[in-house]
């Protein structure tokens, strides 16, 4: 029963409680093996699917834009319809490829591109021969559960590439890019 008096050790309890619960959705215990790998595998297709999108955004946007015929030819050349892919420099399972079907090129492994000899060095895919450009997705820094930083980039020639570090927080289930930083530039 209460005497009306205030009870600290109960106050502390009930304080301690409310901490408790408040931080139970960020506690997060170490992920096992498998769910580690399921999880940078969602990651690495997060950092893929957002370079993917930028580029075709900004190429088409670029056709479009053109001012004149040089602008033209040129815009087209550097909006690429085949991009490959590449995690830590080797081909990804065709499960994962299958994850980008829905984007407006043709998705393929790595191993399906070579480097022209010639001096720019263009990517052109194997079979078609057509122009293409390879993103890759690779190493992986985990600053917290829910935080990781993701080196990665894009190479369509011997001057034509780029490397970036993916800032990403996992927001809503989803892992999603917060910040890029250029790392290097061939």
């Amino acid at each position: 029963m209460s005497s009306g008096r205030w009870n600290p050790s109960g106050l502390a309890a009930v304080a301690i409680s409310l901490v408790i619960l408040s931080s139970a959705p960020f506690a997060r215990t170490e992920l096992s093996p498998v769910e580690r790998a399921a999880q940078e595998d969602e990651i690495r297709a997060s950092a893929l699917r957002y370079q993917m999108l930028r580029w075709s955004t900004q190429g088409d946007r670029a056709e479009l834009e053109a001012r004149n015929e040089s602008e033209r030819r040129l815009a087209k050349e550097l909006n690429y319809r085949i991009y490959f892919i590449s995690i830590n420099g080797k081909d990804p399972g065709n499960d994962f490829v299958k994850r980008f079907q829905d984007l407006p090129r043709e998705i393929r492994k790595v191993s399906q591109c070579k480097r022209k000899r010639r001096f720019l060095g263009w990517v052109v895919d194997k079979k078609t021969k057509q122009n293409g450009i390879v993103f890759s997705a690779d190493s992986i820094r985990w600053l917290t559960p829910y935080q990781v930083e993701v080196d990665g980039g894009y190479h369509c020639g011997k001057l034509c590439g780029g490397g970036e570090v993916f800032s990403m927080q996992l927001q809503d289930g989803k892992w999603v890019v917060t910040e890029t930083l250029t790392s290097s530039i061939p």
